[in-house]
């Protein structure tokens, strides 16, 4: 017979800051995160933020093996509230995402994502002309994908291997907005 003692370790976090800016003056933030909600592995975080210039709400999910396999499956919600004084607008814009991941080797894994969103910026009566041409509503919606290797030894203090992504999101199924965006990342010790 083997017996085995196990300790938990606690998976959750409670942050509260404050600072100041020269642009936002007070800054005030707070965020609950929990890593192993279920106790299988799920990742929630919600938080909130604000300042005199903007406000901003977050709320993100991760069930890390979606359908019993080896698939990590999230979404996020984000809403974010900006009174922009100095360049002489308002801004509101809420996103929603949605995320699946799978390994692809023993240090690789892909993954894909869609995002929708919509924003809409009102000028003040002093706005300069950018501002005023940018004025209204806009919709987004992207598709996505990612692929990273990654050989490090330690994620937090890393003394040797390499980390290597690349992305890319396309944007413009009808919208307002079409773009292509990549970024690349890569790093060695």
């Amino acid at each position: 017979v083997l017996n085995v003692q196990v300790k938990e370790a606690s998976t959750g976090q409670l942050q509260l800051g404050a600072g100041y800016s020269s642009t936002s003056s007070l800054v005030g933030q707070f965020s609950y995160e929990q890593r192993n909600l279920f106790g299988r592995g799920e990742f929630l975080r919600a938080s909130v933020s604000a300042s005199s210039i903007s406000k901003n709400f977050e709320l993100s999910f991760t069930e890390p093996y979606f359908l019993d396999r080896p698939l990590s499956a999230g979404f996020d919600v984000e809403k974010i509230l900006t009174d922009y004084f100095q360049a002489a607008y308002r801004g509101d814009e809420t996103a929603i995402s949605l995320r699946l991941g799978f390994p692809t080797s023993e240090y690789g894994s892909v993954g894909l994502r869609y995002t929708w969103s919509i924003q809409t910026v009102t000028p003040f009566g002093n706005a300069p002309f950018a501002v005023q041409l940018a004025a209204g509503t806009s919709q987004i919606s992207s598709i996505g994908y990612s692929y990273v290797y990654n050989t490090l030894d330690d994620p937090v203090k890393p003394t040797s291997g390499v980390a290597f992504s690349i992305g890319q999101d396309f944007a413009g199924f009808g919208d307002t907005l079409t773009y292509l965006r990549t970024q690349l990342t890569a790093v060695t010790y």
